[in-house]
């Protein structure tokens, strides 16, 4: 039997080109939620995986709505929450599940440009997508769900990522 228990629900999973927000997309569209798929606009890797999967859901005639999103820019984030306002005029649920790092570089040889990179995508990404998908849940009375996914990285110390 099928579960339909997020039927209609409009949900936004940032990183749902990746294998994790991959799975998590598809976990929301079988239980009936309509979803928004962001993929990296920067990573031509990123994007094929989103032909991918919207050839997956649209096979099993799911609802998708594409979006091309970096998570470092607040005007790239403005953009997809415009595009789900006016679309939609609603968001039932935000997954934050993007995130960057840079592998194996020791803190002391990081540069300041790549720390902010991660730290734009990691923080700031995520506390603006959080602050657009509430106004949106406010101002339609939604009492929406907002889910900030981390790694094993908030619990465990990894060498040479310090900016992770």
């Amino acid at each position: 039997m099928n579960n339909k228990t997020l039927l209609g629900k409009i949900a936004l999973v940032t990183g749902s080109s990746s294998s994790i927000g991959e799975t998590i997309l598809k976990a929301l569209a079988n239980v009936g939620a309509k979803v928004i798929l962001t993929f990296n606009s920067k990573d031509p890797l990123e994007k094929k995986n989103s032909l991918r999967i919207i050839n997956d859901l649209t096979k099993k005639d799911i609802f998708l709505q594409e979006i091309a999103l970096d998570l470092s820019s607040r005007n790239s984030i403005y953009e997809m929450y415009n595009i789900i306002q006016n679309k939609y005029d609603k968001l039932d649920i935000l997954i934050n599940n993007a995130a960057t790092f840079h592998h194996k570089i020791p803190l002391l040889d990081l540069d300041e440009n790549e720390w902010d990179r991660v730290m734009n995508v990691n923080l700031k990404g995520t506390f603006l997508c959080i602050k657009h998908a509430a106004k949106l849940m406010i101002k339609n009375k939604i009492k929406g769900k907002i889910i900030n996914i981390s790694s094993v990285g908030a619990d465990k110390i990894f060498s040479n990522m310090g900016a992770y």
